[in-house]
């Protein structure tokens, strides 16, 4: 009976270890499973850390082309502005010569037929 009882036990300890075992390859299994997926879920990570620097760094490089952009228009629109007054500056000019010149010529004309007359005048004294 004794020997049976230690078969018994042995039997029951051949068990356990076998379900140690089992547990153990298990559980590495599941490690090396979770380890896996962390892995991957590390690598998607990196890959996308990196795609978030080109894209920021995509988005920095449109910001400053954006900046120049809008100085080289408002340098422009300054430009315009200046040849607009300096443009309404020369119309008024030319319009003022145009009145001086309208003046000059009636002046002109006037003295003109005057002198005519005086000419005729005298020449008819004559």
């Amino acid at each position: 009976m004794k020997i049976i009882s230690e078969i018994k036990v042995l039997n029951n300890l051949n068990r356990m270890a076998v379900l140690l075992v089992l547990l153990v390859i298990g559980v590495s299994f599941s490690s090396i499973a979770m380890a896996e997926k962390i892995q991957h879920l590390q690598q998607r990570a990196s890959f996308a850390y990196d795609e978030m620097l080109k894209t920021q760094q995509q988005a920095d490089i449109a910001a400053k082309k954006l900046a120049r952009a809008e100085k080289r228009a408002e340098s422009i629109r300054q430009q315009l502005t200046r040849a607009e007054n300096e443009a309404e500056k020369i119309r008024q000019e030319s319009n003022d010569a145009i009145t001086a010149l309208e003046q000059a010529t009636s002046t002109w004309k006037s003295s003109s037929g005057e002198l005519a007359q005086e000419w005729e005048q005298s020449s008819e004294m004559r």
